[in-house]
């Protein structure tokens, strides 16, 4: 009943100064499976404190008749404990019928008046439990912890300010923290969308890298690849190739020229030369990326398939339909048999097989394999998935093409009225 004052009580001690870093449990963390009161108390007995909100809600009985569970249990068995409790007044309540419920506790104090509740908790914790610096590595897993929800709240802005404190820090954890600070910003994790701030923490990372493990280690090829991909989103070619250049010189020389990571590079310099509109090179590229998978993970391995899509992809953007169907064609093959056919991968497939139908106008092919795709999608996926918004549409095209050739086969009705429907 009083989850909005308990996230408030949350907000209002990471605001203090000094309890930035502290972690805070309450039982939207149970765990499903597990008996309650064993977990309960098992949080309990780890803490170093036992916050008490106080609302009118913990002064009232249960739906017996009888006192509730923090009066009769958490309570009791926080004393018992020897657990500091700090009562933490988040509205307006009863002291008196508090002091009769709480034997023993504290007045409670009002959670606006940050100087009490700072008191309240300084005087009741070790320090070491409110001292913002810390270790590299503590700040870090501390800020994963609170950026994922494990076994405390989830507080992006904490993650941030923690994962920052670990940079900072330096060593082996900096670097993860700065991977991980990029990872959020050029991916939207949690935060909108920067390049600029991602690219910066990018940097940070590989300067790191270059730091803590040497100028030709895979973490360090890892990071230069990460920049060259941030310039590539902002359309920056000419410096996504040079780190992508500079990660692959790395790879070749500690990895050799055959090793599946190298062909990662080889993909990566196709990729910016594909985004480019310079289709010769990214297709000599993916080629170097292709013979190396053939080689060392074999011609039905799902990384080789992925290669024969990226040339049957430069191959479509060419306009040589002939040889984009052969290759996805090889591709398909592959998925069918690893993946099998109700695989999001192999539908995925069956669509590109029906692009190049359509762009040939065999509208009739066209919507054979887009509606095998369709049947995967629906099924795996869901029929409210972009996939499956993407398959209604293309299907509702087809049948536009099919209706304007004078020797098209009948339309089958239904595919508007399933994409366009509840819209006006």
């Amino acid at each position: 009943m009083d989850i909005n004052e308990v996230r408030r009580f949350m907000k209002a001690l990471h605001d203090l100064e000094g309890f930035e870093a502290i972690s805070v449990w309450y039982d939207n963390f149970l765990q499903a499976g597990r008996i309650f009161s064993d977990e309960i108390k098992e949080s309990i007995g780890k803490s170093d404190a036992f916050a008490l909100l106080v609302t009118p809600n913990v002064l009232q009985k249960n739906d017996e008749g009888k006192d509730n569970y923090v009066v009769a249990e958490e309570y009791p068995f926080a004393r018992a404990q020897g657990k500091p409790i700090a009562p933490i007044e988040a509205l307006p309540t009863d002291h008196t019928r508090f002091a009769e419920l709480f034997a023993g506790a504290d007045k409670p104090v009002a959670l606006t008046d940050h100087a009490a509740v700072r008191a309240a908790f300084a005087v009741k914790l070790p320090a070491s439990a409110y001292q913002w610096a810390m270790a590299s590595e503590r700040a870090y897993l501390l800020g994963m912890a609170y950026l994922k929800g494990f076994g405390l709240e989830r507080d992006v802005e904490r993650a941030i300010g923690l994962l920052e404190n670990a940079v900072e820090a330096g060593g082996e954890s900096a670097y993860d923290a700065a991977w991980q600070l990029a990872e959020m910003y050029q991916n939207g994790i949690g935060v909108g969308i920067s390049y600029d701030k991602a690219l910066s923490w990018r940097t940070k990372a590989a300067t790191l890298s270059e730091q803590v493990y040497g100028l030709e280690h895979p973490n360090t090829a890892r990071s230069y690849n990460n920049m060259a991909n941030v310039y590539n989103n902002q359309g920056d070619y000419a410096q996504a190739l040079a780190w992508h250049g500079k990660a692959l010189a790395i790879k070749e020389k500690v990895l050799g020229k055959e090793h599946p990571d190298t062909a990662v590079s080889y993909h990566n310099m196709a990729n910016v030369y594909y985004a480019q509109g310079d289709y010769a090179q990214a297709l000599a590229w993916h080629e170097k990326a292709l013979a190396i998978r053939e080689k060392v993970l074999g011609k039905e391995h799902p990384d080789t398939a992925a290669s024969y899509d990226n040339m049957a992809n430069v191959y479509y953007m060419q306009g040589n339909y002939a040889q984009a169907l052969a290759w996805y064609e090889k591709a398909l093959v592959i998925r069918e048999k690893v993946f099998g056919k109700e695989h999001p991968d192999t539908a995925a497939s069956y669509n590109n097989m029906a692009n190049v139908y359509y762009m040939q106008g065999n509208y009739a092919q066209a919507l054979a394999w887009y509606e095998k795709a369709l049947a995967i999608w629906e099924k795996v996926l869901g029929k409210e998935h972009p996939n499956t918004v993407t398959a209604y549409n293309n299907i509702a095209l087809v049948q536009n093409k099919l209706k304007e050739s004078p020797n098209s086969e009948p339309s089958k009705p239904g595919w508007f009225a399933r994409l366009f429907k509840g819209k006006k």
